[in-house]
């Protein structure tokens, strides 16, 4: 897994890795040269369950100002050529012929107000929720999970989901 470019996408890398999925930060996406630019997923990660290729798409970051850009943005970022690409490149990635796929869209935000939250939700269907509600609602949980197999502590590797389970251990976090 390559460095995330910030504690955010990181902290979704490790809780994705820790739920069994292959997990890729700052995939390339591929755009046509007339629109130049660069675009890239921030975390995705990949499993085979069964006959099913279950994809999780995550995009993370801030949501300020104009509700009807943020919707602009977040169709781009979640748009079918990046869909369609993940697919394919998980597909190749994890020799994987099957039919049947699941793909999952979610955007974590670190800032975005109720009102882009509702309409981003409204116009695109795409689950948002806060960093804070994700740690307490989603890591955490992913963490007592982990701990309830024969594992008495998380891997080494993932020091963010360290730190937030030391925090959650002792009691500093609010959730």
């Amino acid at each position: 897994m390559p460095f995330a470019r910030t504690w955010s996408e990181e902290i979704i890398g490790e809780w994705l890795q820790l739920e069994g999925y292959l997990v890729e930060i700052g995939i390339p996406i591929p755009i046509p040269k007339t629109s130049g630019g660069r675009q890239e997923v921030d975390v995705a990660g990949a499993r085979i369950n069964g006959n099913t290729l279950e994809i999780f798409h995550i995009e993370v970051g801030s949501l300020p100002g104009d509700s009807q850009k943020n919707v602009a943005k977040l169709n781009k970022k979640f748009g079918s050529s990046v869909t369609n690409y993940l697919v394919d490149y998980f597909k190749q990635k994890l020799r994987f012929n099957g039919p049947y796929n699941k793909y999952d869209k979610l955007y974590v935000a670190t800032y975005a107000s109720q009102s882009t939250i509702n309409t981003i939700k409204q116009q695109l269907g795409i689950n948002i929720v806060y960093m804070k509600d994700f740690i307490c609602q989603q890591i955490i949980q992913t963490i007592k999970n982990w701990k309830r197999k024969p594992y008495v502590t998380l891997p080494e590797s993932l020091w963010l989901l360290g730190l937030i389970d030391y925090l959650n251990t002792n009691k500093k976090l609010k959730c």
